[in-house]
């Protein structure tokens, strides 16, 4: 078994979409990490996550700049960008979201299994 879970904030908020009569919903997650190089120069590097999740009464909660656990499986695919170099992509099938962010007093929390 394989599952993935990463922590970081919402790159735009999520968009609805369908195929074969089936709705989900997609929405990107950006992780940033900071480290230090050999030089002791402080760094950043951030990868974008794609995440996909079936759960589409969620998706007016998930906004851009939000903080956001998702927990899933990888997917890797390949691609070419318009001048045909190949390009690899970072999808998450998730099965758990968790929204970080903090809350409104009168918000229930927002879990999703």
């Amino acid at each position: 078994m394989q599952e993935l879970m990463i922590i970081g904030n919402l790159g735009k908020d999520a968009e609805i979409k369908g195929t074969n009569g089936n709705e989900f919903m997609v929405f990107t997650v950006a992780v940033t990490e900071k480290y230090k190089d050999l030089e002791g120069v402080q760094k950043e590097k951030t990868n974008w996550y794609d995440c996909i999740n079936k759960k589409t009464d969620l998706a007016k909660f998930i906004k851009k700049g939000e903080k956001i656990l998702v927990r899933g499986k990888l997917q890797v695919s390949l691609y070419k960008d318009k001048e045909g170099n190949t390009k690899v992509n970072l999808s998450i099938q998730s099965n758990y979201l968790e929204f970080l962010s903090k809350k409104p007093e009168n918000q229930d929390d927002t879990k999703n299994e």
